[in-house]
């Protein structure tokens, strides 16, 4: 639906509560993922 992404529900901004290492932590699950796969 429109109106529903990531800006309606405050992502635009930065906030503190997002945790960087899990963002981290799923970076990485993804390129171990693109390693394997490849």
């Amino acid at each position: 639906m429109p109106g529903r992404g990531a800006r309606a529900h405050g992502a635009a901004r930065p906030c503190p509560s997002v945790r960087p290492e899990r963002h981290a932590r799923t970076r990485e699950r993804l390129g171990r993922a693109r390693e394997e796969a490849l």
